[in-house]
């Protein structure tokens, strides 16, 4: 059921911004607020719902995963061989080694971006903005997958 309704959303977010003609962003916009108001989904659809397994199964190889629990980042580990754990709150699927510059080339080259329970996964941040900065220099047209509360 998650992956029918993530496939809607993710289509609709593209329609949008594609009808609003937000294919690149309005420069009058910081970019860090254009990626969060029009770039991001966010699915809080209750517990045990599949959320966790549908990132596993779903996450490709340029896209990145953010969790913040040891047992969720097992479990997606498990289930999905291609990832690499990077850091505590990053998983990548490049299978980079950790470095601040390898890092940041996975922020500047990924398509997706995963959130697992960002109220836990994205805690570190003092502002919301401060986790999309992280993006600013991507040039892809990238999607913020927000799964939980």
């Amino acid at each position: 059921m998650i992956d029918k309704i993530m496939f809607e959303a993710v289509n609709r977010n593209l329609e949008m911004r594609e009808r609003m003609l937000l294919s690149e962003y309005d420069k009058t916009i910081p970019k860090e607020i254009w990626l969060k108001d029009f770039c991001t989904i966010h699915l809080n659809i209750g517990r045990c719902t599949g959320k966790t397994f549908h990132i596993a199964e779903n996450a490709k190889e340029t896209d990145v995963v953010f969790v913040g629990l040891n047992s969720t980042r097992s479990l997606i580990l498990d289930k999905n061989k291609r990832l690499n754990r990077v850091d505590e709150n990053l998983i990548n699927l490049n299978n980079l080694m950790w470095s601040h510059n390898k890092k940041r080339d996975v922020y500047d080259s990924c398509n997706m971006i995963f959130v697992d329970e960002p109220k836990i996964s994205l805690k570190r941040f003092d502002n919301i903005l401060d986790f999309y900065r992280l993006f600013i220099n991507n040039k892809n047209e990238m999607i913020f997958i927000l799964l939980g509360e």
